[in-house]
């Protein structure tokens, strides 16, 4: 009487995930914004698979109004100059006639209708942290996966015991 066993629990990938998430939390101790966006889902289960995601960004919001997972995005691989496309890219007034902002690098005060932003380089937060992370948990998972196989191989060999002995 062969049943199947699992060989992963959701309480094995939700450690697995909550070790990541809190890494990426460590990582981006420069950003307030994008550090207190990372979310980690419940872990589920379906069709013999075990799923869990870890979102940095999501539906928030920057100061600007901009999604912060552009934001995270840009962070992780750069943007702009910095970036796939080598490019600055332009800003423009969206509801006055100029920009006005204090240019900290000029030490002055910036006005006009139209900045060629460089971008940011990339900080690597996500890779930093799959990284540190997933050779210790993936060492736990496998520890774990091997002790759920030698339980469920024991309950199995005691029910086909507890069958012969009817």
């Amino acid at each position: 009487m062969a049943t199947r066993f699992k060989i992963a629990s959701v309480s094995d990938i939700t450690k697995l995930g909550d070790s990541l998430a809190k890494s990426i939390r460590t990582n981006l101790q420069w950003s307030k914004q994008l550090r207190n966006s990372v979310v980690l889902s419940t872990a589920t289960e379906r069709d013999g698979r075990l799923n869990i995601n870890i979102e940095v960004g999501g539906k928030g919001l920057d100061k600007s109004g901009n999604p912060l997972s552009g934001m995270a995005r840009a962070y992780e691989y750069g943007s702009g100059i910095h970036g796939e496309n080598g490019m600055t890219y332009p800003i423009e007034p969206k509801n006055k006639p100029n920009l006005i902002f204090f240019w900290k690098r000029e030490g002055k005060l910036f006005k006009g209708r139209h900045v060629d932003h460089p971008g940011v380089a990339p900080r690597e937060y996500l890779q930093k942290s799959l990284n540190s992370t997933l050779p210790k948990a993936t060492e736990e998972l496998a520890l774990n996966i091997r002790t759920n196989i030698v339980n469920s191989l024991n309950i199995e060999i005691r029910e086909m015991n507890n069958a012969n002995l009817r």
